[in-house]
Parts: structure tokens; sequence; C-alpha cells
């Protein structure tokens, strides 16, 4: 599989870029121009491997926003995995005849069709991963890594025109798989200043589970570009306390006292169930938790009068 010519370049980055995402059950997302020549071999590879791990097999043609779209009249945002946190595949010790460089020109290439598949789809929005994000700093405090990240994702959102990065935005958390997080000791103030930079109409943070909220929404304030979005969390997904509506009405009313009303909405922590394995959080749980910040957002908006 591993060569020097451009196609079997291209399937070598396409395999790193839906191994991670898609292989053993992580996330099932749209995979960018699928069904063609080498991409139907790597299917068939995938769904070996997820036959192995007694999980159903992947079709050629996946669309979460399609599929959500049958179900609701409301707009769609659907997620999509940041080119950042699949660079990390390439292995350290490169690969013969495809460096580090050309893959990542792949990879650019291969996110930017993801994304645009989303859109094409009916996604009203889309929603990069950027968990890798806070973690960075804690593996490397001198921001290296994290400058690297953000300069790779800028690469992939460049590829846009501005109205189309409008209907873009980024996620960051400390993490939530299992009830976990993997960086929450590390604080926003080292984090933000670095991903504001990214070029996107909106930032989707980590907040109802934040010690000090007064502080991240502050800095939040000094960072906001002028024609940026903040949905701020409201819901803590690895709490299992259900948050009342009023809760998350005062949530809001707090990160209004910072941040402009008319570009303020919310958003949960992180996702109740970030990789396929995941059953720590029940759905009774998770949409009970959805059911109290639907509520308290319009209770917080009616307050605001919006």
């Amino acid at each position: 599989m591993i060569g020097t010519s451009t196609r079997r370049r291209g399937a070598v980055a396409l395999a790193l870029f839906t191994t991670l995402a898609l292989g053993l059950g992580i996330v099932e997302a749209p995979l960018a121009a699928a069904g063609q020549g080498y991409r139907a071999d790597l299917f068939r590879m995938l769904n070996r491997a997820r036959e192995r791990n007694d999980l159903p097999p992947l079709t050629l043609d996946l669309s979460l926003s399609r599929e959500a779209k049958k179900h609701t009249r409301l707009p769609v945002k659907q997620a999509v995995i940041s080119a950042s946190a699949l660079s990390l595949l390439y292995p350290p010790e490169g690969i013969d005849g495809y460096p580090r460089e050309s893959f990542l020109d792949d990879l650019a290439r291969e996110a930017e069709a993801d994304i645009r598949r989303c859109l094409e789809r009916g996604a009203h929005r889309v929603q990069m991963d950027f968990t890798e994000a806070r973690l960075s700093i804690k593996l490397d405090p001198s921001k290296q890594l994290l400058s690297s990240f953000i300069d790779l994702n800028n690469k992939v959102l460049d590829r846009f025109a501005p109205r189309e990065r409008a209907r873009i935005g980024v996620h960051t958390c400390p993490g939530g798989d299992q009830d976990s997080t993997h960086s929450a000791e590390v604080d926003y103030a080292e984090l933000l200043p670095f991903l504001f930079r990214l070029r996107v109409g909106s930032f989707y943070l980590q907040l109802a589970s934040e010690k000090d909220r007064p502080h991240v929404l502050r800095l939040v304030r000094d960072c906001l570009g002028p024609d940026q979005c903040v949905f701020v969390g409201v819901i803590d997904p690895i709490d299992p306390r259900i948050e009342s509506p009023e809760e998350v009405r005062d949530r809001v009313l707090e990160a209004a006292e910072f941040l402009p009303k008319n570009r303020l909405g919310t958003t949960d922590d992180c996702g109740f169930s970030p990789f396929g394995d995941d059953l720590s959080t029940s759905r009774d749980t998770a949409f009970a938790k959805i059911r109290a910040r639907v509520s308290g957002t319009e209770m917080a908006a009616k307050k605001l009068r919006l």
C-alpha cells in the first residue's frame, strides 16, 4: 500500500485519515469521495476489522447530517475530527517515499473534503473537534506542538471562503471519554490566545465543569474577534446529576455579563459518548440533560429579551 505514486500516497493518507475515526467504530462520520478504487479496498479492510470487533459494517456513503435531517426541521450541526488530531497518526520514523510534508498536504485536502461533504449534505454548521489542543500544552509546555496544530488547522480552513468559514466552528474541552478528562488542570489562559487564532466563525467551549467560570469568561471576552460567536458549555456530561433548567439559565446569564449576548449560544461541555464504546452515560440521562439545556437557554433568552 505504501509507495511513491500520487495515487498510492493518497491511499496512505486516506487510510490514516479514516482508520482512527471509522475502523474500530470510534465515530461514524462522512468520508470524503468514498467509493473510488483504493477507497473501496480500504472500506473492505476496515469492515474486516470491525467484524473482528463485533461491529456492524460501514457503507460507502455515510452522512449523519442527511440522516439527522430526516428527524428534525431544526438546523443540524455535525462534528468532524480535526486535521491536527489525525496528523498524530503519521509514524515518527516516517514512511519511505512519502514524507510528512506530503502527508500533511494530503491530510489537509481530505479534511477540507470532509467538511465540504458535511455542508453539502445539509449541515447548518460543522464543528471541528479539537480536544487535543489543551492536552498538547500538558505534553509540551513550550506550546510549539499547539502552534503546529493551529497552523495545520488553519491550512485546512484557508481552503474555504470567508462566508464558508462562518459556518465552521471549533470545539475544545479537556476530554470526556469514560467520564474522565486528560487535561482539565491546564489553565484556559494558556490555550485561548492560541485557540482564537483559528479562522472560524464559532467556538464551542467546555465551561460548565470549570472551577472558575468568570475567569474563563474574562479570557474569552479579551480574545473574541468582532465576527466570532461563542457557545458556552452549560451541561457537564461527566456529572451524572441532571442539571435543572434554572441552573442552565443562570449559567447563560453569567456568560452574558462578559460576552455580547447577540453572539452567545449554549452547548454541552463534551459529547455524551465521545467514542463508540463509551456507555458511561445512559441515553435517558443524556436526553434529560439536553432537555434541560434547551429549556434553560430559552429561559435565559427571555430574560435577556432576545
